[in-house]
């Protein structure tokens, strides 16, 4: 607003700036930006490292060869997909304003626990609007079936010292979308996803090989934009799951969240989240389908 004054007084443009601050009002800020189609949005958090990755010749060759992949395979929207995996927590990184008593200096806000449980939603979508069953990790050395009560229908049952991905899960997630998407070798599947260590594997690429998944990885620090899931899918649902996490701590004074209510917690958000809406969206935002190169102006 200061700078808005500064550029009337030194070019001689009548306004009706308080010459008092030496800046404009909000008025003028809301119609101003009314006038050149802005808005006033919160931004997402961004490294260093994602927004030097994000380059053109980078983005060109991607999409280059997801054109590529396209035209020698003939590929149809059914046919092509994208997975990601994203990390829940019990505790959110960010709680909701809530309404208190003028002049109370500590507000609070009763969550789960101060640390949380955390688990893995690994989560896959089409360009045709489906939804591929998603698999959980839990931090565990011990399967327990119970553990999944709750979760969507044949979600794929993970467990891993730390309850993150690793390459021997990370080549049952694949078997998992193949039995459900059965490619071929006259109908193969296009897959897109990040090029995370624990998605590399001499295993992984011969089983891919060997069962018509072609896997196409995405840029390094690109996934915030490329990545159909990280687009429009996981914010939404992790808003979702804090959602249910609070109606279930509400429902249930004293009671904390454990493993036992993980997958039944996530089950609630994801039936709300996973919908065509957001696939559609997501594969249009980033421009793979339809194929769009030119979707980003950066």
């Amino acid at each position: 607003m200061a700078l808005a004054y500064q550029y009337a007084e030194l070019n001689n443009i009548p306004h009706r700036f308080n010459s008092e601050t030496k800046m404009a009002g909000r008025h003028w800020i809301s119609d101003f930006a009314a006038r050149q189609n802005l808005s006033l949005r919160v931004p997402e958090k961004c490294s260093l490292a994602r927004a030097m990755g994000f380059n053109r010749p980078q983005v060109n060759t991607f999409f280059d060869n997801l054109k590529a992949c396209y035209e020698k395979y003939n590929m149809q929207p059914h046919r092509l997909f994208n997975m990601d995996e994203s990390g829940l927590s019990t505790v959110p990184n960010r709680l909701p304003k809530i309404y208190s008593q003028r002049g109370n200096k500590c507000v609070s806000k009763i969550v789960a626990a101060e640390r949380g449980q955390l688990i893995t939603a690994v989560c896959c979508m089409g360009a045709s609007r489906i939804w591929v069953p998603p698999g959980l990790i839990f931090p565990r050395k011990r399967m327990r079936e119970e553990l999944f009560f709750g979760a969507p229908l044949d979600t794929l049952k993970l467990i891993s010292d730390t309850g993150y991905m690793n390459t021997e899960l990370f080549l049952e997630w694949i078997k998992h979308i193949c039995n459900h998407v059965k490619p071929t070798k006259d109908d193969p599947v296009l897959l897109t996803m990040d090029n995370h260590v624990s998605h590399c594997s001499l295993q992984l690429i011969s089983y891919c090989r060997e069962h018509f998944i072609i896997l196409l990885t995405l840029p390094p620090h690109a996934s915030h934009k490329l990545q159909p899931l990280d687009k429009g899918f996981f914010a939404p649902l992790k808003t979702a799951f804090s959602s249910e996490c609070d109606k279930y701590m509400t429902t249930n004074p004293g009671k904390p969240i454990t493993q036992k209510q993980m997958a039944m917690l996530f089950g609630q958000a994801y039936s709300r989240v996973a919908t065509v809406s957001i696939c559609q969206k997501g594969f249009e935002a980033t421009g793979l389908y339809p194929y769009n190169p030119d979707v980003f102006n950066d």
